[in-house]
């Protein structure tokens, strides 16, 4: 569930291996049927066969298609007259049209009947197999629009239902953070242990910078909450799919929200936002640099960094602390500011310490 640097320095995670797309044929002619699914062979396919409307209907009943060839002229039931029935009724197809006759008036009511694109006859295998990637991507894009948008509305739902029972559930800041840290570890002990640490390491990078207390407990606080965002976003999408990549970016400013709605831990809410901001602004979620990100978050994403690589939950090989350290070294004045970097270094008891001072030490880096 964690976020911070990993070891491989934020290598991506391979694709998984495309499934095989269904696809359904639909003409009243054997060998047109024939002649499709030879061409499209190549292109990972499953095919069915229909040779009417009605007969394509009942198959996809039983079983959708993710891509359906329709010619436009059959008997009984048009190729036209179906795609308007599976616009309808099965929306998540995609459809291209095989025709005869190219004219502008076929091709406007393809369309209007839903068809992704359409082909003419006797078509070329070229031609066919980039009908058949466009169908596909245009599917996908649906797909991915339609996934995104039930995610976002899930999203929503479970942080007002998490912030609803934060509220109801102590009435002072403490008894809040305990609720939240109890719905962490029932999702994941990995988890809310790697809350802990990074509080504790927070903490001790705060006392370096002689922070005082008040500000420390709200440092504590916003650590053990950083990664409150995770408990809206449904377990089904933390898996690091590419579909579920741009929600998973936003899971600090979700918290943010969550939090801000809380009024005994809104002082938090500004570091669990910023925790994962970079100095060059090539963070997220909103991209703020250098002194711009507020000190709670810089320090919260060195102490996050660390813990992540030298205890890593989501499979990752640990390393040591100097290791972490040295790679957080190295993105100093890129991800990391000098002057918490130092903290860190005098938190640990590092004697490189004394060579940050100088760099800590330029105006602005600290604020």
């Amino acid at each position: 569930m964690s976020s911070g640097v990993n070891v491989a320095a934020l290598r991506a995670l391979p694709e998984k291996p495309r499934r095989q797309t269904s696809v359904l044929i639909v003409d009243d002619d054997a060998a047109v049927r024939g002649v499709v699914a030879k061409i499209l062979s190549n292109c990972g396919c499953t095919f069915r066969m229909a040779s009417t409307g009605a007969e394509a209907l009942q198959l996809l009943e039983k079983e959708p298609s993710e891509v359906a060839f329709l010619d436009v002229h059959m008997p009984m039931m048009s190729g036209l007259e179906l795609a308007d029935q599976l616009r309808r009724e099965h929306p998540d197809t995609a459809i291209v049209m095989l025709t005869g006759m190219a004219e502008f008036g076929t091709v406007l009511a393809a369309i209007q009947a839903g068809a992704a694109d359409f082909v003419a006859k006797p078509f070329k295998s070229g031609e066919l197999v980039k009908a058949y990637q466009r169908a596909v991507e245009r599917r996908d894009t649906v797909a991915r629009a339609k996934r995104a948008a039930e995610l976002e509305r899930e999203v929503a739902r479970q942080s007002a239902e998490l912030a609803t029972s934060l509220a109801n559930s102590a009435s002072t800041a403490a008894g809040l953070v305990e609720a939240f840290v109890l719905a962490l570890r029932a999702r994941s002990e990995a988890a809310a242990a790697h809350a802990f640490r990074v509080a504790e390491l927070s903490v001790r990078i705060g006392q370096s910078l002689e922070l005082p207390p008040p500000e420390l407990e709200v440092l504590r606080r916003a650590a053990l909450l950083h990664e409150i965002g995770y408990l809206a976003i449904p377990e089904s999408s933390l898996d690091g799919s590419a579909d579920d990549a741009a929600t998973l970016r936003r899971y600090p400013q979700i918290g943010h929200d969550i939090v801000s709605r809380v009024p005994a831990l809104a002082d938090c809410a500004r570091g669990i936002l910023a925790h994962r901001e970079h100095l060059d602004g090539s963070g997220y979620p909103l991209g703020l640099q250098a002194a711009a990100i507020p000190l709670i978050g810089r320090i919260l994403a060195v102490a996050d960094a660390h813990d992540t690589m030298t205890r890593p939950t989501s499979g990752e090989q640990p390393v040591s602390s100097a290791d972490a350290i040295a790679l957080i070294e190295q993105n100093v004045n890129l991800r990391f500011d000098p002057t918490v970097v130092t903290a860190l270094l005098l938190a640990m008891g590092d004697p490189r310490e004394a060579t940050y001072r100088a760099a800590a030490a330029r105006p602005g880096a600290g604020e």
